[in-house]
């Protein structure tokens, strides 16, 4: 996880991310302009134009994307939309 700025407050398990958000894990990149990790289940959400790309030219965009640690899963929210040049 990047990001331009990082906040945490004290005894909080939410750490914020905002500005140039990119989060990498194998072939699966994804963008935003604010996420926030949630330490208690490892859970990422993006917010702020997010999109996941997996793999070269498979993109999804949504209102709100959340990477599930662990599960290596996603869950999409709001106005989803994707291009896919191979599956």
């Amino acid at each position: 996880l990047t990001a331009d700025l990082f906040e945490r407050f004290e005894y909080s398990d939410l750490l914020y991310a905002k500005g140039n958000v990119k989060i990498v894990s194998g072939e699966r990149r994804a963008w935003s302009s604010m996420a926030v990790h949630h330490k208690s289940d490892g859970s990422t959400v993006l917010y702020g134009a997010p999109r996941v790309e997996n793999g070269p030219g498979n993109t999804l965009y949504a209102e709100r994307i959340t990477m599930l640690d662990g599960e290596g899963g996603i869950r999409m929210e709001g106005q989803i939309r994707g291009r896919f040049t191979e599956f």
